[in-house]
């Protein structure tokens, strides 16, 4: 800027302003034209807001929304979203987990179970007497049923001394095709002892088979 003289003659003074209102002018010019373009740019920066959310949220074009702030909003909603299905998911990988630990106890509970049911289901089989289908009046026939008796007895307290168990009491006596004792009838009639003859498993057989 030409720097103001009043010693100046006049007309070198009106030169002087005209000059200096001239560099203004063109200064004010160039902070309009700025101005425009900034201006600009802010509306370009609005209308980018307001495609984006045309995009993402599916709402209309509206001249009275805050874009910039709505965008802000959807971002925000969108990052508690994200935080919610990051809990769920979590939470579900517990409750899996969990499951599965349920899964695994009751699949061992239900091996014992079975196991407990086939023991059980092994020793009731042992408690049912096999009854004879053969009269008793044929004197042969009872003679052979008596040996028979004899040799499934004696293979019975063979296996208890062996054992301790009475397991198979029943399984034997079908194979030897005589009525089974039940349990209480070997301890019953003494056939835990140590010594246990012929001649004694054939009179309890004489006592027993009338409530075999």
């Amino acid at each position: 800027m030409t720097k103001f003289n009043k010693d100046l003659p006049a007309h070198l003074q009106v030169k002087t302003i005209m000059q200096n209102f001239d560099k203004k002018q063109a200064e004010c010019d160039a902070l309009k034209k700025e101005n425009e373009e900034l201006n600009k740019k802010l509306e370009q920066k609005d209308i980018l807001y307001r495609n984006m959310l045309n995009l993402y949220s599916g709402v209309g074009i509206q001249t009275n929304i805050d874009y910039k702030d709505r965008y802000e909003q959807l971002k925000a909603k969108n990052a508690e979203s994200g935080k919610r299905y990051s809990r769920i998911l979590m939470d579900l990988t517990k409750a899996n987990g969990m499951l599965e630990s349920i899964k695994a106890i009751m699949d061992s509970a239900n091996e014992k179970i079975e196991v407990f049911c086939s023991d059980n289901k092994a020793e009731l089989n042992d408690d049912i007497p096999v009854f004879d289908t053969k009269s008793d009046n044929d004197s042969s026939f009872s003679n052979t049923q008596c040996k028979k008796f004899v040799s499934y007895v004696k293979e019975v307290v063979a296996n208890f001394k062996e054992t301790g168990s009475l397991r198979g009491i029943s399984t034997i006596a079908r194979e030897y095709g005589v009525s089974s004792l039940s349990k209480e009838q070997f301890f019953r009639y003494g056939l835990n002892n140590e010594v246990v003859t012929d001649e004694y498993i054939i009179s309890v057989y004489e006592k027993a088979k009338k409530h075999l």
